[in-house]
């Protein structure tokens, strides 16, 4: 029997959906309203890649995985009964001296509403983050893991 496969970026999210889909359920299309911010999140993700350079990092263009058809630099987990599957939206190199660290780096990019970006700015400023945006958390973490890559 082939390993079920889950994405990364739902580890964080709810246990209910993972193991419906694993008892064989279906899964149901997201809304058409996420489903249109999600494409703006992608179309965002340039602009964010630009503004990564204006602080002194060189992000890789965007990449298309052909096994997965999506996009995005693909990784992989494997575990006795499962595997993971995500996609790095970029990676990103320090141009400037006196950055973080010389090497590649993982980079996921996140489009957010105003006031969830808000409370994004203030956890990271409260060290809540793991705690408030746990899924967020848990993504990036597996992709940090799979890619033996820095955040």
């Amino acid at each position: 029997m082939e390993k079920p496969t889950y994405s990364m970026s739902s580890v964080g999210g709810c246990p209910r959906a993972v193991v419906a889909v694993r008892l064989g359920n279906d899964v149901v299309s997201p809304p058409e309203f996420m489903q249109t911010a999600a494409k703006e999140g992608v179309r965002h993700e340039e602009f964010v890649a630009k503004d990564l350079e204006e602080y002194g990092w060189k992000c890789s263009e965007p990449v298309h995985c052909e096994s997965c058809d999506r996009d995005g630099v693909h990784v992989e987990l494997e575990f006795a009964a499962y595997r993971l599957v995500g996609h790095l939206d970029r990676t990103a190199i320090p141009t400037r001296p006196g950055l973080v660290t010389n090497g590649e780096h993982l980079v996921e990019i996140k489009s957010l509403g105003r006031f969830r970006a808000e409370s994004l700015i203030k956890t990271l400023t409260d060290n809540k983050f793991k705690e408030r945006f746990f899924e967020y958390a848990m993504q990036v973490s597996c992709y940090h893991y799979a890619s033996g890559l820095p955040i």
